[in-house]
């Protein structure tokens, strides 16, 4: 008797150790993966609700009164914000408008609230100077940060052809 004791002593033991065993195994698996698992689904970039609204913020060089009215305009999932500059009647130096050195710069920003806007939809920034009807584009993607994306355009025509586009 005293040997079929020790033989379920043994195998309770051993039952125990292995059931331990795979438990501290699956604690360590859930721990490793839940920080990755949280950090993926995480990344949720510009809600458009609140204050998590998409923003894109384009600076245009070379912007001068020889130029003529800018029209600065950016497309996301089929919503498009626009603005026209009137630099004949503008100072430059004003509020959306600022100059340094010999170049001036325009700055736009392009907000949509109520727009969701996922990590990786793509958006497109235009410059369309009407005088000449030079179009100049860029396309991006929205970043998985929580921040506007921002996007540099030249009017500079020695390095841009019309209608050119830059990805």
């Amino acid at each position: 008797m005293s040997k079929c004791i020790k033989r379920n002593s043994v195998s309770v033991a051993l039952r125990k150790t292995v059931i331990t065993g795979l438990s501290l195994i699956a604690l360590i698996a859930v721990f490793d993966y839940a920080p990755i698992s949280y950090l993926a689904n995480n990344a949720h970039a510009e809600t458009g609700i609140g204050k998590d609204v998409f923003k894109v913020v384009v600076s245009v060089f070379g912007a001068n009164k020889e130029t003529g009215d800018i029209l600065a305009l950016v497309t996301v999932n089929e919503n498009s914000k626009a603005k026209l500059f009137d630099l004949h009647s503008t100072s430059l130096g004003g509020t959306n408008i600022t100059s340094t050195q010999n170049d001036n710069i325009i700055e736009f920003v392009a907000a949509f609230p109520e727009v969701n806007v996922n990590p990786g939809d793509h958006y497109r920034s235009c410059v369309i100077t009407p005088n000449t009807m030079h179009k100049y584009c860029k396309e991006g993607s929205n970043s998985p940060a929580k921040r506007p994306e921002f996007v540099d355009i030249s009017l500079d025509k020695e390095l841009k052809l019309a209608g050119s586009v830059e990805k």
